[in-house]
């Protein structure tokens, strides 16, 4: 399927309806940190071990939007996303459900909901649900509209 310019067929042909998982990642304190300093959200759910270890969560937890921020990372590098330009959109239906702890790893379930032209452009809906390996509940769930650019950046 060629829109405009733009060749999305891996993306809508071979993905949509069809779950693509990506790699596992570690989630790390060093990166809870990072974000904590990039953000200026230095709260003690997320830094202070002692706190956090009387907290609900049992000690330190990532910051959501970390675990947000590395699921287009982890989306891209499963395959579902065709190596071009992906703008976010915005996203719907974002749910948080599981805290991660530093130490855990990460995977994203991915799956397009819908693909659709937009001129030059396309745009796309996709599914992304974050897995903790070794539990039930996700980190989150979220669908993520995604516009695709022009070759040219137009």
């Amino acid at each position: 399927m060629a829109l405009g310019n733009l060749d999305i067929a891996r993306t809508w042909d071979n993905s949509k309806n069809q779950t693509v998982v990506s790699d596992w990642m570690e989630i790390s304190q060093k990166q809870i940190d990072a974000f904590a300093e990039a953000t200026g959200d230095h709260q003690w759910i997320h830094k202070d071990t002692t706190r956090s270890a009387a907290s609900p969560f049992g000690g330190p937890i990532a910051h959501g939007l970390l675990i947000l921020s590395c699921a287009l990372r982890l989306t891209r590098e499963s395959g579902v996303l065709t190596d071009k330009t992906w703008v976010i959109c915005g996203y719907d239906k974002l749910r948080f459900r599981s805290p991660v702890r530093p130490g855990k790893r990460i995977r994203c379930r991915a799956r397009v909901l819908d693909t659709c032209s937009v001129g030059t452009r396309s745009m796309s809906t996709i599914r992304l649900e974050i897995e903790i390996q070794g539990e039930k509940i996700p980190a989150l769930i979220a669908d993520c509209s995604l516009l695709c650019l022009p070759e040219s950046g137009n």
